[in-house]
């Protein structure tokens, strides 16, 4: 989703991608005007969770590859997620830091079911944080990437801000691009069903 709400297939043309395989998406990547009408929903809260369509490969996995059918759709993007989004949404001034946080981490949980133990910073609770730091600017680039796959859809983008630590259940386990945490640091967490009445605003 987010590939689609920032770049579209000006990707394509900006990175002078040769392997069609670098952008095969879902959703498919649209023009600039297509782009606008998610925009304006996440603008008024309508746009519930973002997602991303996130695939690790490698792309000498496809080279010579002339068949659509095997070619396993998604992007590497799950990393970059919330500094593009920043960068284009809060950065920019299209959206207010609360009008990220609610799709990208307090109604996920409520669709997807951990919630009160997670989406939430409250007494008792798994206090799973981001620390985000809004004033780095940088470009994305596949250097500054820690997946295999080294081509990040949003490279060549200028970038505003990041992470800085991350927090799992009270324990820093990533700080300033280092993993600190545990090898194992688990824990089964059990699901609730999907209420409507949980997403949206409030």
């Amino acid at each position: 989703m987010n590939a689609v709400l920032i770049r579209g297939r000006t990707v394509v043309r900006a990175e002078g991608v040769t392997h069609g395989a670098d952008v095969l998406v879902v959703t498919p990547l649209r023009e600039r005007g297509a782009r606008e009408g998610p925009w304006r929903g996440g603008e008024r809260g309508a746009i519930h969770p973002v997602g991303n369509d996130h695939y690790g490969y490698v792309l000498n996995q496809y080279e010579g590859c002339d068949d659509f059918a095997p070619t396993g759709p998604g992007i590497p993007g799950v990393e970059t997620t919330l500094t593009v989004l920043h960068s284009a949404g809060v950065a920019s001034g299209r959206l207010q830091p609360r009008q990220l946080v609610r799709p990208l981490a307090w109604n996920p949980a409520r669709v997807f079911g951990p919630w009160p133990q997670r989406g939430e910073l409250a007494s008792g609770l798994d206090a799973d944080v981001v620390l985000y730091d809004p004033r780095p600017e940088w470009r994305l680039s596949a250097a500054n990437g820690h997946g295999r796959a080294g081509c990040p859809p949003h490279r060549g983008l200028e970038s505003r801000g990041g992470g800085v630590r991350t927090i799992c259940r009270g324990r820093t386990v990533w700080k300033e691009g280092e993993v600190t945490g545990e090898a194992v640091w688990d824990r089964y967490l059990e699901r609730r069903p999907f209420e409507a009445r949980l997403v949206g605003d409030s």
